[in-house]
């Protein structure tokens, strides 16, 4: 669950900034419309989330993080491609999907049902490690 919250909320929330001013760059667009895709994709990952806890219950578990983990990752490879901020605003909202599938609400419900007592202090444990990978990879993809 620690790799789950470093890699849906450190790497694809927390250390997306490093990535504003270079491709804003190569696109030709101001930071600001380029960053838009991110305030889409954090938007398609909270409304994702409101849904995932029914999702989670229904389906198989597994098969819906490979859904969310084959989403988030493809759309993210796709934008090393694209050369329209349009392009990037579709993606992000693809890769904000991808995000809530795998994300908040699935690292909760696991450690919920895993942990009878102190489920906060383990869930609290895990997410620490969202900051702590955007603590790290930030300067690492900056370079």
């Amino acid at each position: 669950m620690c790799c789950l919250a470093a890699s849906s909320i450190g790497l694809c929330t927390n250390a997306i900034g490093v990535f504003y001013t270079p491709v804003a760059k190569s696109l030709k667009v101001l930071k600001g419309t380029f960053a838009m895709h991110a305030t889409l994709s954090t938007l398609a990952t909270a409304l994702t989330s409101l849904k995932m806890s029914k999702v989670i219950k229904k389906y198989f578990y597994k098969e819906v993080l490979l859904i969310g983990v084959i989403l988030s990752s493809g759309a993210t490879w796709l934008m090393s491609y694209s050369t329209s901020v349009y392009l990037f605003y579709i993606l992000g909202i693809l890769r904000g999907i991808g995000v809530g599938i795998y994300g908040m609400v699935s690292i909760t419900v696991v450690i919920t049902n895993w942990f009878d007592k102190k489920h906060g202090l383990a869930t609290s444990l895990a997410l620490s490690f969202s900051g702590l990978s955007g603590a790290i990879f930030s300067p690492l993809l900056s370079s």
